[in-house]
């Protein structure tokens, strides 16, 4: 299991489409800072589509005036998903 942790909006970046390139079913998508702007338009759609979870920063989601469509977590969340997955990997 790995924790994919992404910070850029993907109309600005091919981050997130590189994460969904080699994502597995078991993985843990963390959309965070600018990242989350994949919870809108036709990216909302993609990562419904994924077997794996998806997860938004809470603050972030907020922050940007978003109600997020996926579960959300906070930063003591996002702590803990830090340290109960055995890798983690940084999309920016």
């Amino acid at each position: 299991m790995t924790l994919h942790i992404v910070s850029k909006s993907p109309y600005q970046s091919d981050c997130l489409s590189n994460c969904l390139n080699v994502i597995a079913d078991d993985d843990i998508l963390l959309l965070i800072e600018d990242g989350v702007y994949a919870d809108t338009g036709d990216w909302q759609q993609s990562l419904a589509s994924i077997n794996a979870t998806v997860l938004i920063l809470d603050n972030d989601s907020q922050t940007r005036g978003l109600t997020p469509s996926f579960d959300t977590v906070d930063y003591p969340g996002f702590v803990t998903l830090s340290c109960d997955t055995p890798r983690s990997i940084s999309w920016f």
